[in-house]
C-alpha cells in the first residue's frame, strides 16, 4: 500500500514540475512595425523612450493638412502583440493635446510598451 503511494505521489510531483501538456510561454513580442498615414510610410524610432513616429503634413487648408483635418486621420498600423490601444487602423483626433495620439501595445505575457505618434505640421501654403 505504501509503494502505491508513494508511486502516486511521484507521479503528481512529475506532472505538477513539467506544466500541462501543450502549455506554451507567453510571448513577450510587442512593437509597431510601420505606420503608414496617406499612402507614406513613417519609421518608428525605437530606441527612443517612449518610442516615437512622427509624420508630416503639409497644409491644405484653415484646419486642413493633406486634404483631412487632423481629428479624422485614420492610420494603417501594422503591429505585433495581445492588444493595441486605441486601435489601429482607425481614425484618431491628432488635432487635441499637441498634436499626439499615444499608442499602447501590449503582449500576451502582459507587459506592455508605449508609442508616441506626433503630427509635423508644414503650416505653409
Amino acid at each position: 500500500m505504501k509503494s502505491r503511494i508513494v508511486i502516486v505521489a511521484l507521479l503528481v510531483a512529475v506532472v505538477g514540475l513539467s506544466g500541462c501538456p501543450g502549455e506554451k510561454e507567453k510571448s513577450s513580442e510587442k512593437e509597431i512595425s510601420a505606420f503608414v498615414v496617406n499612402g507614406k510610410t513613417y519609421s518608428v524610432n525605437g530606441n527612443a523612450n517612449p518610442k516615437t513616429i512622427t509624420f508630416k503634413y503639409q497644409k491644405t487648408g484653415e484646419n486642413v493638412w493633406d486634404g483631412m483635418p487632423p481629428a479624422a486621420v485614420a492610420p494603417t498600423i501594422t503591429w505585433k502583440g495581445a492588444s493595441i490601444e486605441p486601435a489601429a487602423n482607425v481614425p484618431q483626433n491628432f488635432h487635441i493635446e499637441g498634436f499626439t495620439v499615444k499608442y499602447k501595445v501590449t503582449a500576451e505575457d502582459g507587459t506592455s510598451v508605449e508609442y508616441t505618434v506626433t503630427v509635423d505640421r508644414d503650416q505653409t501654403l
